[in-house]
């Protein structure tokens, strides 16, 4: 599969799961927007496809971070991979406020066995001293 169809199965993938507006806008000079959509609640969702052998490292995410809120306005950002994260970046993820999604969690997704990544990123953090 092609990267511009690997995009286009993730934005067939996001409208099957109730995303409305969505647009495969990969491509040189996306700014690592390769798939744009708007959840059920009117959330914009911006995910970044990597159809990756090798791991995802941190200057991918840092590059994504720096636009996908301030120039993109994404609500929920998401980083698909094919392959894995690096620990670093996996660190980073959290710390940016990143989503992602890897080879496992995209078959559990695209499957049916686990809910879209835009559900994940809104799942209320634990607060201290209690659950």
């Amino acid at each position: 599969m092609s990267p511009a169809e690997f995009e286009y199965a993730v934005a067939e993938l996001c409208r099957e799961d109730g995303c409305t507006r969505v647009q495969a806008v990969g491509g040189a000079g996306d700014l690592g927007a390769d798939v744009v959509a708007y959840t059920p609640d009117g959330s914009k969702v911006v995910v970044q496809c990597k159809q990756y052998r090798s791991k995802v490292t941190s200057p991918d995410l840092q590059r994504f971070a720096g636009t996908v809120f301030d120039i993109h306005r994404a609500d929920v950002a998401v980083l698909l991979t094919t392959g894995t994260v690096t620990t670093p970046a996996a660190r980073l993820t959290k710390a940016a406020g990143i989503e992602i999604v890897h080879a496992d969690r995209l078959d559990r997704w695209a499957d049916g066995r686990d809910r879209p990544p835009w559900h994940q990123s809104r799942a209320p953090l634990p607060t201290e001293g209690g659950p």
